[in-house]
Order: C-alpha cells, then structure tokens, then sequence
C-alpha cells in the first residue's frame, strides 16, 4: 500500500502555481524608480537654470541684492517662518503629486523647477558679485537647500509609489485590493514625518544663516 502511494505521487504531475497579475507585481518593482528620476530631475534642471541666471537681468540682480541684504537676516523668527514656507510648500506639492496617476511625471516637473531655480540663484549670485559672494550664499543657505531636498526625495519615494499604483488602477491590469489604501496612509503618515522635519531643518538653517550673515554681512 505505501509502495503505490508513494508511486501514485510520482505519477501525479506538479500543478503550476499561479502567478501573480502583471499589474500587482508592478507596484513593488517600480517603487525604487521615483527618487532617483527626481534626482536626475534635479541635476537636469540645474545647468539649466545655470544658463538662465548667467543671463542676469533686473530680476536677478534684484535677488542678489536680497540674499546678501544683511537686513534679510536681521531677525530668526522672520528667516525661519521664509525658510519653512518654502520647505513646506515643496513637500505640499510632493504629497499631492502622489494622488494623481500622472504623479510621476508630475514630481520629475517640480524636482527639475526646484533645480533650475537653485541654479538660477547660484549663477546670479556669481555673475553679480563674484567667487567670494558665491561662497556667502553657500554658508548662509546651503544647509536649508541641500537638507530640505533629501527630505522632498524621501517624501518623493512614497508618492511615487501611490501614483503608480493609482496610474495602473486606471490604464492597466490595476493592484491588489488594499494596495492604494496603504500606500495613502503610508503617504500621508510619511508627509506628517517630513513636515516635522521641515520645521527642524528650517529652525537650523535659519540659526545658521543668521549667525552667517552676523559675521559676513
């Protein structure tokens, strides 16, 4: 009896298992992709800006004259509230990025412009002022720029997650049941996690460039 059982095994051919839909993988394959498009984004967008600010003009020239403008710095409490306006405003258009399905391309945009306007700056300062005003705005701002954008690619990570998951639900095969609902909790949970950052960043940052602008300015 066990000799036939065992034979009766053998002879049984192996069903296949089942294999996930192609649109429930997809979600976890691509959810590496967003931050480092965002960066590439970035470090796209910023010769760009580059060759904008070499331009000069009234504009830039007016905005040289703000950032090294010792009464820009006179108070914290002014600096930090400019400082966490636009952390704030950058990770607010990160996190509703996320909930649109053509999120993706959405976040490349944003991370691009934030490159291009820093360069913009960088450019302007230096055709202005020179290599010792380009080192100035590097102590007074570089920390809140370099910190605040780690934070938006991190935020970025799980809004690019949402909204790929939210474009398959609509042009593909769609995802596992409970899939977009998690991802929005883990999205707005992370967006509360980077705006408690953005206020430490900022609290910093502007303790940074006041005491950089006491001695420089």
């Amino acid at each position: 009896m066990r000799t036939a059982s065992r034979n009766s095994r053998r002879l049984t051919p192996a069903l296949p298992r089942p294999r996930p839909a192609a649109g429930h993988a997809a979600p976890r394959r691509k959810q590496g992709v967003a931050r480092p498009l965002c960066a590439a984004a970035f470090l796209a967008g910023y010769p760009l800006g580059i060759w904008w600010g070499s331009k000069g003009g009234e504009y830039a020239a007016q905005l040289v004259r703000y950032i090294l403008s010792a009464e820009s710095y006179t108070g914290r409490q002014g600096v930090f509230a400019a400082l966490l306006s636009g952390t704030f405003l950058l990770l607010l258009c990160v996190f509703a990025a996320g909930f649109c399905a053509v999120g993706m391309g959405l976040l490349c945009l944003l991370f691009a412009g934030q490159g291009v306007w820093l360069g913009f700056c960088a450019a302007a300062v230096y055709l202005q002022e020179g290599t010792k005003a380009l080192l100035m705005y590097r102590a007074l701002l570089s920390f809140q720029e370099l910190a605040s954008l780690a934070v938006c690619l991190w935020l970025a990570e799980f809004a690019g997650s949402l909204c790929t998951g939210l474009y398959l639900s609509v042009f593909d095969a769609g995802v596992a049941r409970g899939r977009l609902q998690a991802d929005a909790r883990r999205l707005a949970l992370r967006f509360v996690s980077a705006v408690g950052l953005g206020v430490g960043i900022s609290a910093v940052g502007s303790g940074i460039a006041v005491f950089v602008a006491g001695v420089l300015l």
